[in-house]
């Protein structure tokens, strides 16, 4: 006997078979895919490969084949997918598991508690031509419940957090307890009031953006097991790795891995980890469950998210699906709100709640069930979370100073509970180390941005790189400068479709761009064209002839954890053991050295310390920025568009003229000019060669200094001021959290250059 049912309807099954029993479990697109074809990544890429689709087009297309015959429909989209199935028959690309219909022969199939829909009858009839096939539907109990409704979001949920609390208080296990209804529009509220009261649930997050799954993206290679080790060598999270080898291993069928890159990095997209924790309350889809004497937690009884609304969407429209094995939407959302009013109507234990507005948006209550409301109240003063009860009377509090209202529960709270109300002291207090490394995984990635953003202000650091508090920005603003440094690095010395190299771009990272952000990036397409001519003619004056470009470097370090420092470096440029380095701008970034004796504006210096850490025997001509978004007019004179894009930086006066050669008058880097007697003008920004080196050795220490600021949690709101000039509180995202205070401020002077570094200016 075969039995097609729901995975808990199998451990149901299973937990009342007192004897073995010789039955076999499949659900129901196990079945599907044993009794039709089935298909894997090979059949996925040689779909990719024959019509061009990309991995998620190749997967819509093979799931919807399912749903047609093999004949003619005179509609496009139909006769497309019956060619596709020709295509993959032919080629034996489809999995057909011919002994299982010969088992089916021999034993009875059993849909026991399956939601059937067209699709799933017609198999049916078709398998009685087989064998003996019997349908025991779903039997649903039908209690009668109330609803609860809540102003709020919020207090939705600190009223469930109290009746659980109330529940294990009263001797219910916690794992009787389950939440059901709740989309991820609830995971801030949840998470914080949940924390309140000590409960848990689990939780499920994606990896795709984590320093993990990134790294494995930026170093992917053809030779998979080279990524794969670096991940390994940088003490990269061993469950994420191990999960991208599944993944990859599942291309065994390649020999090299970019054949298969693409297919490889969307599945990464949907890579998540589930997180659970000790004595946690489940979350629970009530459609899939057996709920027998648990007690659950309805959230979310809102018009807008129950019942689900299926829309005409798919590839097979709703005016096409007559032709097919599918249902029309009437017929499933119709199925859809029956079945949830069932699967609510059938626990006994049921607590349902619907909010009126979140910190965004205001809802409706759904209408599924004949019920009756019941207004709901948080209670004010409760014995199961301390900061709760804080809250609130900072709240009472918040009341009398704003309305003069003195609120009925104030004397039992402020009798209770004492709090420094209207009081704030923004010092850091330091943490534990062990604690800090724990944390850290003893493992710490350091570049130029986070370096100078240690120095700017320490706690800033604290704020994005430890606890990475994220400050939402439009983005197109996150990625411009990434955008158009990988349309220069394949431009500039191949003949590249602009537009299509952008899309990719904007593809492969799974970038979307809001109607606003689209209209600014054509804005400045139109400049990618000039800008790209430009470099390619100062490439006939450069004499080096070899180019790195988005070149990957890292310095290893050790104090009490492991450190990495790494930077990418837009342009090497080299030949002879002589090298420049360029790094394209896309703001307006300064090339003053004078603040690098802080550590702070260092992006040069770093990567002269990069590049010479990985080009040990190589000498450096220069460093320099390339601003690449200038304001050319139109009509502006040729010579003077060209010198905007000239390259800004400082030349080492050994060198320059083994990589300039025309660095006595130079059409190459901006202001670089030598006198008759061969001294530099002092519009040059030239340096000795010990002055270069001094830079470098300067770039170590400061490097060296800030791993141990950070090791040592040295996190204190200290913003630089120097010279009279904020640097360190400038364009800060985070001023609504430090507060900073006047007495917080480092006033520091400013340097000259020559007195760290011996400038010879020439």
């Amino acid at each position: 006997m075969i039995i097609v049912c729901d995975n808990y309807k199998k451990d149901e099954l299973l937990s009342k078979s007192n004897k073995l029993s010789n039955v076999k479990y499949m659900n129901k697109l196990e079945f599907i895919h044993k009794f039709y074809f089935d298909y894997d990544k090979h059949t996925i890429y040689e779909l990719c490969k024959e019509y061009g689709f990309n991995y998620e087009n190749s997967k819509m297309y093979l799931d919807n084949i399912y749903y047609i015959e093999d004949k003619y429909y005179g509609v496009e989209k139909l006769d497309k997918l019956v060619s596709i199935k020709k295509y993959l028959d032919s080629n034996n690309l489809l999995i057909y598991d011919k002994l299982f219909r010969e088992y089916l022969k021999n034993n009875e199939v059993v849909f026991d508690s399956i939601k059937l829909d067209k699709f799933d009858n017609i198999m049916i009839e078709e398998l009685k031509s087989i064998t003996s096939v019997k349908v025991i539907n779903k039997e649903y109990n039908h209690y009668n419940h109330d609803v609860i409704e809540f102003k709020t979001m919020d207090e939705e949920v600190e009223y469930i957090c109290i009746k659980i609390c109330e529940l294990i208080d009263n001797g219910l296990s916690i794992n009787k307890i389950k939440i059901s209804g709740i989309n991820e529009d609830y995971n801030n509220s949840i998470k914080r009031i949940f924390d309140m009261y000590n409960l848990k649930i689990s939780d499920s997050i994606n990896l795709y953006s984590t320093n993990t799954v990134r790294m494995f993206i930026d170093n992917f290679n053809s030779d998979i097991n080279k990524t794969i080790e670096i991940l390994k060598s940088n003490k990269c999270d061993v469950d994420t790795i191990d999960k991208i080898i599944d993944i990859v291993n599942s291309y065994n069928f390649v020999t090299d891995y970019n054949k298969v890159r693409d297919m490889i990095f969307s599945e990464l997209k949907n890579l998540t980890k589930e997180i659970h924790y000790d004595n946690e309350i489940e979350v629970i889809d009530i459609m899939n469950n057996n709920i027998t004497d648990e007690y659950v937690f309805y959230l979310n009884y809102n018009q807008e998210s129950i019942p689900k609304v299926y829309i005409d969407d798919d590839y097979i429209t709703d005016n096409i699906r007559d032709l097919t094995k599918l249902d029309r939407l009437e017929v499933i959302n119709k199925k859809e709100r029956i079945n949830i009013k069932n699967s609510l109507e059938a626990i006994k234990n049921l607590t349902i709640t619907y909010k009126l507005k979140s910190p965004f948006s205001s809802f409706n209550k759904a209408n599924i069930l004949d019920c009756n409301d019941i207004k709901g109240v948080v209670p004010i003063n409760n014995n199961y979370s301390t900061i709760s009860n804080k809250i609130n009377l900072a709240n009472y509090y918040d009341e009398i100073i704003k309305y003069g209202s003195v609120a009925d529960n104030l004397s039992v709270l402020s009798k209770h509970f004492k709090i420094d109300y209207n009081t704030y002291d923004n010092k850091y207090n330091y943490i534990d180390t062990n604690s800090l490394y724990d944390y850290l995984n003893n493992n710490l990635n350091l570049s130029y941005t986070s370096m100078n953003d240690y120095y700017k202000c320490s706690f800033k650091y604290y704020l994005k790189y430890i606890l990475k508090v994220d400050i939402n920005k439009e983005i197109i603003t996150r990625y411009i400068g990434s955008i158009f440094h990988y349309v220069l690095e394949n431009g500039i010395d191949n003949d590249i479709n602009i537009d299509d190299t952008i899309d990719k771009y904007l593809t492969d990272n799974n970038i979307k761009l809001s109607d606003k952000e689209k209209f600014f990036l054509n804005k400045l397409k139109e400049e990618l064209p000039y800008i790209i001519e430009v470099i390619r003619k100062q490439n006939y004056f450069i004499i080096l002839k070899k180019r790195l470009y988005e070149e990957y470097i890292e310095i290893k370090y050790h104090n009490k954890i492991d450190i990495t420092f790494k930077g990418i470096i837009d342009k090497i440029i080299y030949d002879d053991n002589v090298l420049a380095l360029v790094d394209y701008k896309t703001g307006n970034d300064s090339i003053d050295l004078s603040l690098n004796y802080y550590g702070i504006n260092m992006q040069l210096a770093i990567y002269l310390l990069l590049a010479t850490h990985k080009y040990k025997d190589y000498n450096i001509a220069g460093f320099y920025l390339q601003h690449i978004l200038n304001k050319v007019g139109k009509s502006e004179d040729i010579s003077k568009k060209e010198a905007k894009y000239k390259l800004v930086g400082y030349s080492n006066t050994k060198y320059i003229a083994n990589f300039d050669k025309t660095y006595k008058d130079s059409s190459l880097v901006k202001g670089l000019k030598v006198k008759n007697d061969d001294t530099y003008y002092a519009t040059s920004k030239v340096l000795s060669n010990d002055s270069v080196n001094n830079l470098i050795t300067l770039a170590r220490n400061k490097v060296s200094e800030c791993i141990n600021g950070v090791v040592s949690a040295k996190f204190d709101i200290n913003p630089k001021n120097i010279g009279g000039k904020n640097v360190g509180c400038e364009y800060c995202d985070y001023k609504d959290i430090c507060f900073m205070k006047n007495k917080d401020i480092v006033y520091l002077d400013k340097k000259d250059i020559n007195e760290f570094l011996n400038v010879d200016e020439g």
